[in-house]
């Protein structure tokens, strides 16, 4: 205690200096500053030892034990690998052994908590969320009763937290951890340390790949683009009233879609009393199944190859900005159209699943099929100096005074005279899509009247053969 503390357990008893006591009171001391948080811990007990059905409590202590071991909790938190006390370093391979610390540098977050909590509305909002917490009911769809909203909170929190409210284990069946440290064992995991797990296990292979030749930059453009993501969904900004709300106001309503959508599937699940099966089981499963698949396996390979290519990488990120800059009304009407239509289209499974399989069938690497397009595009965009093949397009969809465009117009006319029936009005069915992709088959190699012919017309012109 001397050793650690040595003089510095009389500076606990000296007055603040004016203005600089939180309490208001430029005469008291540490003792007497802290003394109001010491009294909120003590007038609540924590419940230490749970029935099996984790709704009785079975044994207490009072909670200032939960203020002592908060603090305690920072000691060994606080200090960084550089720091020092009366010429005393610290170490962090043994906890049994003097001057003990898990160097974590939590002193150096003090700013960010200085700002966060003297010049942020986020006390005073917790404060006003309180009485609302506890004046508010939630409908239970597996009980069909209203429980107490500040129930549902401590109990998501006590799942989250406490690893004898929450009964899971890691994929190969292991229930036990262990710290940080890597050496003090936790009994039983919780979803926390699973989750601090992996975060720990992502900041590990972002340190490793940093120190290789190749993988700085990666390393350095993952931190600065999640770093961005979240300044881009989290921003908030202060209002003429003096709230705050997100600064990108599209976010409150894909958050409150996202919210009723992740709503309205527990309470299905729930009414179906399968919700433990649901996610435990089907949601993991799921996930598991997106993240291997080929579809993320590809995506991941064209982000790594144009993460490598800095300039097809920002000439793609124009691309996407003009898409999607509300700036330009038009082209962002346009997208979100588009991106309508395509979802609603990709729901008709029946349809779809045929043309998607083509498709892949169609990039194949083994088929080769898209090599010679992109070559034939990249070719194309060196010898058309003047635009013209940009300008053909910009025309075909060019919306008319009736609102359509020609390459709509045109697109109906050859659907219905490629038909079986060309005079049929119905829908296409089965033989009409053959009858069609045929014909367009044809089209391309037919050296008399198709494609190939045109090529040697516009050869001719030039005098070639």
């Amino acid at each position: 205690m001397l050793d650690v503390h040595h003089k510095s357990l009389m500076a606990w008893e000296v007055p603040l200096r004016a203005g600089q006591n939180p309490s208001g009171f430029d005469n008291d001391s540490f003792y007497d500053a802290i003394r109001p948080i010491v009294d909120a811990f003590a007038k609540h007990d924590e419940c230490t030892k749970w029935d099996t059905g984790h709704t009785l409590c079975l044994e207490k202590q009072n909670a200032a034990k939960l203020l002592v071991e908060a603090l305690s909790l920072l000691h060994e938190h606080w200090p960084s690998q550089n720091s020092h006390y009366f010429g005393q370093s610290y170490q962090s391979a043994d906890r049994s052994q003097p001057r003990y610390a898990n160097l974590d540098d939590v002193h150096s977050y003090e700013p960010m908590l200085t700002k966060i909590l003297g010049d942020s509305d986020l006390l005073p909002s917790i404060i006003a969320l309180s009485p609302v917490l506890f004046s508010t009911t939630v409908p239970s769809y597996a009980t069909s009763k209203d429980v107490d909203a500040v129930d549902v909170l401590t109990k998501s929190a006590a799942y989250l937290f406490d690893p004898q409210a929450s009964d899971v284990a890691y994929r190969n069946g292991k229930t036990t951890t262990v710290w940080s440290d890597g050496i003090t064992p936790v009994a039983k995991t919780s979803p926390y340390f699973m989750i601090a797990e992996a975060y720990a296990g992502r900041r590990a292979a972002l340190s490793k790949l940093a120190k290789t030749p190749d993988g700085a930059n990666q390393a350095h453009a993952w931190k600065a683009s999640t770093s961005a993501l979240i300044d881009e969904i989290l921003t908030v900004e202060k209002t003429d009233g003096g709230g705050y709300r997100f600064q990108n106001r599209r976010m409150r309503a894909v958050l409150a879609r996202l919210i009723d959508y992740v709503r309205s599937r527990w309470i299905a699940h729930a009414r179906a009393s399968d919700i433990d099966k649901w996610v435990h089981g089907k949601l993991p499963a799921d996930l598991e199944n997106i993240l291997g698949g080929p579809v993320f396996t590809a995506v991941t390979d064209v982000a790594a190859k144009l993460e490598a290519n800095p300039d097809a990488k920002n000439q793609l990120y124009k691309l996407l900005h003009y898409q999607v800059n509300d700036a330009d009304a038009p082209t962002f009407a346009t997208t979100l159209t588009a991106i309508g239509d395509l979802v609603q289209l990709f729901l008709d499974d029946k349809s779809m699943v045929p043309v998607v399989q083509v498709m892949g069938a169609i990039a194949d690497p083994k088929l080769d099929a898209l090599s010679p397009q992109m070559a034939l595009m990249k070719k194309t965009h060196e010898v058309d100096t003047s635009k013209t093949l940009l300008t053909i397009l910009k025309n075909l969809y060019h919306v008319d005074s009736g609102g359509g465009t020609p390459a709509a117009t045109l697109g109906d006319t050859l659907a219905q005279v490629h038909r079986t029936a060309p005079l049929d009005q119905g829908a296409y069915a089965g033989a009409d899509y053959s009858n069609l992709f045929h014909q367009v088959h044809d089209f391309f190699v037919d050296d008399q009247r198709g494609y190939l012919r045109f090529v040697k017309i516009i050869k001719s012109r030039n005098g070639e053969q």
